[in-house]
C-alpha cells in the first residue's frame, strides 16, 4: 500500500498571528492610548468646569432677582451644582440682619472626584461680576 499523504514543511499553511505580531499591535495601541488619554482627560475637566461656571452664573442671576425684589441679597442661599463641585454662598456688607449688599459664590472641586486635580481650582463670582481665578483660560 502506498501512502498518498505528502507533508512537507515548505507547503504547510499557517493560520493566525505570531506572538511578535501581537506584541507589536499591543505596543502601537499602548502608544496611541498614552497620547490620547491626557487630551481626553483635559477635555473632560474643561467640560465639567464649564458646566460649573454656567451653574454659578445661573445662581448669581437668581440672587440678582432676589436683590431686585427684596432690596438686598439673602443671609442664606443654597443650591446644588453637580457631582464634581460644591457651591458655597457668602454674603457680606450687612444692610439689615436679613439683607446684604454683596456676595461671593464659590464652586470648589469636590475632593476625591475626577475634578479635584483641576488646575483652575475653586471658581468664584461676586455681585460685581468679578471672576476668580482671573486666568483667561479658566473662565470661558
Amino acid at each position: 500500500m502506498r501512502n498518498h499523504r505528502h507533508f512537507t514543511s515548505s507547503h504547510a499553511q499557517t493560520a493566525g498571528f505570531t506572538l511578535v505580531e501581537i506584541l507589536v499591535a499591543l505596543a502601537i495601541l499602548g502608544i496611541l492610548y498614552s497620547l490620547a488619554m491626557p487630551s481626553y482627560s483635559r477635555y473632560l475637566q474643561e467640560s465639567r468646569r464649564s458646566e460649573a461656571q454656567q451653574l454659578v452664573l445661573q445662581q448669581a442671576a437668581a440672587l440678582e432677582r432676589i436683590y431686585s425684589r427684596q432690596g438686598g441679597y439673602p443671609k442664606t442661599f443654597s443650591a446644588t451644582i453637580g457631582d464634581y463641585y460644591d457651591l458655597s454662598y457668602t454674603p457680606s456688607e450687612e444692610v439689615t440682619p436679613d439683607r446684604y449688599r454683596a456676595f461671593v459664590l464659590t464652586a470648589t472641586p469636590k475632593s476625591g472626584s475626577a475634578q479635584a486635580a483641576d488646575r483652575c481650582g475653586a471658581l468664584s463670582f461676586n455681585q460685581q461680576g468679578v471672576k476668580t481665578p482671573s486666568s483667561d483660560d479658566c473662565w470661558k
